[in-house]
């Protein structure tokens, strides 16, 4: 066999991986899922905010155009537009469109869709989706409202909830919310393109048709470099495993829309504060430094005060070494250890992107050895005074050190110190620390140790959710919406991952040979795929 003939036949280096690809949901899988998505208690209350009791009646219910927006969803669509959607209504039979809710006599008209649509629409722009059709009452004791009774169709005016419990409407009550999260945020430019700047008649500036959109930044990848966009940052909340856990579907929890790429901070805790109001918890987040590098008051207090640990990089600017409360006490890398950490511990650079999993684990490991030296909880934290009591790590039996003569009997595993006897160390100190000490850069692991690179990893998680958005399963960049308007562009998002999350669930249990949740939840049979994936290998 000749050279050429052999190297025509022989697969290319791209050909011979393994590729598997998303399980598509079938026309009646959809159907059922938009159904019941749009007839969930959550959407109920959002379209009986609608209803109207003057006027001639809709042709198209409401809750039939919502559920028309999901079903279009459920397709991994390269657009989410009216026309499209109104398109592949047409396909549908008459039987599969009454599914969705929609009279069997009626023509697919698109001014239609577009009215169900706007009458969503004012409902959330109103601030308030629906007003009490009861008397409030209180408790007596407490102060706090007794709850709605089930005929209430009163919905919160925080948009950020609306948008976190529309979303978790999606995923089954069958799926495990896990209580570790993280948030991250991704560019959603505007569909309108930016001009000139103008005024507005309320004396705000706006630069293109979207008067909402507003400038922000985006940090380099290896697609493109830093730039600037016109448009929103979407803040997404995801649930993270515990550390060498089972791996769970990267699902989305939440999103909070903030034009331009500022106020990082509040849409954190605004996600939370939403995650919590839909009766899950979380008690640990993951997050990066375009949201650590905010101030204590606008963050880490307010994360403290919810009873929220944090796991983040650090920024340069929290890194190095400072005094400490007390003499003998440094703050290295916001965290407390005594002055007898060895100079060559204390300056350490932390990996690169491109070193190797073997170099990063050596450089963990020089992290690893700071700890015999940092002080450690010598009681439970004082919720009520908001303080710490810290022993020194020589008082742990951490370490051996003259100036607690006790310590020297330990064995020669422990490390010896170099501390002066009589000279003041923090080694056999004990103290309180309060929290508001440095509290931008404190968390409750040692940064760049193994423990905090094995549970920062995590993050990898949102990051991978949005690229599944973005990249692999949907294209939700410019283009995809062609709606104007903060809350527009919100509630669409808002449906856009609802479907992301069911098309997710699908595939990532079938995957494994495990029933779909949506199934179990809506009674389905079994339903038999092909195998979706493309083996090529170097063989003959």
């Amino acid at each position: 066999m000749s050279l050429a003939l052999a190297t025509a036949q022989r697969p290319s280096p791209e050909a011979s991986t393994v590729r598997a690809h998303q399980i598509p949901l079938t026309v009646n899988q959809r159907l059922r899922r938009a159904f019941a998505y749009a007839h969930s208690p959550e959407a109920l209350r959002l379209v009986a905010a609608t209803h109207r009791t003057k006027g001639r009646r809709r042709l198209y219910p409401v809750e039939a155009v919502l559920a028309a927006i999901v079903f279009h969803c459920l397709k991994a669509p390269d657009r989410l537009l009216f026309t499209d959607i109104a398109a592949e209504l047409k396909i549908l039979t008459k039987s599969q469109r009454l599914k969705l809710g929609f009279p069997i006599n009626c023509a697919m008209k698109y001014a239609r869709l577009y009215s169900g649509y706007r009458a969503l629409l004012r409902e959330i722009e109103s601030g308030t989706c629906s007003v009490h059709n009861h008397e409030l009452e209180a408790d007596p004791r407490t102060g706090d409202l007794c709850p709605c009774p089930p005929t209430c169709h009163y919905i919160a005016a925080n948009l950020d909830e609306f948008a976190g419990r529309m979303i978790l409407t999606s995923i089954p009550a069958t799926v495990p919310i896990p209580t570790t999260v993280a948030i991250d945020s991704t560019d959603f430019e505007s569909h309108a393109r930016p001009g000139h700047r103008s005024i507005d008649e309320n004396g705000d500036t706006y630069w293109s048709a979207d008067h909402d959109a507003a400038w922000g930044y985006r940090t380099s990848t290896d697609r493109r470099p830093t730039s600037r966009f016109h448009g929103y940052s979407t803040h997404a909340i995801t649930g993270c495993p515990s550390v060498g856990g089972e791996p769970i579907p990267q699902l989305a929890l939440g999103i909070a829309v903030r034009p331009g790429s500022r106020g990082s901070a509040p849409a954190a805790l605004s996600l939370l504060d939403a995650f919590h109001a839909t009766g899950h918890r979380a008690d640990e987040v993951l997050l990066d430094r375009g949201y650590t590098t905010a101030s204590a008051e606008n963050l880490a207090h307010p994360l403290r005060d919810r009873s929220i640990r944090l796991v983040m990089d650090l920024h340069i600017s929290q890194r190095g070494t400072r005094p400490g409360p007390r003499a003998g006490t440094i703050w290295q890398d916001g965290h407390l250890y005594s002055s007898a950490l060895p100079q060559a511990l204390r300056d350490l650079e932390p990996p690169k992107p491109t070193d190797t999993a073997a170099e990063k684990a050596l450089i963990h490991e020089h992290f690893d050895a700071r700890e015999p030296y940092r002080l450690v909880p010598h009681s439970r934290h004082d919720d009520t005074r908001g303080t710490q009591r810290l022993k020194g790590p020589a008082l742990a039996g951490h370490v051996r050190c003259p100036n607690t003569p006790a310590t020297m009997r330990l064995g020669p595993a422990v490390p010896t110190t170099n501390c002066t006897r009589g000279v003041p160390c923090g080694c056999g100190v004990t103290l309180t620390v309060p929290d508001t000490l440095r509290a931008r850069d404190r968390q409750h692991l040692p940064w760049r140790s193994t423990t905090w690179a094995l549970s920062f990893a995590r993050r990898s998680l949102i990051e991978g959710l949005f690229g599944n958005i973005r990249y692999n399963t949907t294209s939700m960049n410019r283009g995809y919406l062609r709606v104007f308007g903060h809350t527009a562009t919100t509630f669409m998002l808002t449906l856009a991952f609802a479907g992301y999350n069911m098309r997710h669930l699908h595939h990532w249990y079938i995957e494994r040979g495990l029933p779909d949740p949506w199934q179990i939840e809506l009674d389905e049979k079994p339903h038999r795929h092909e195998p979706d994936w493309i083996y090529r290998t170097r063989g003959p």
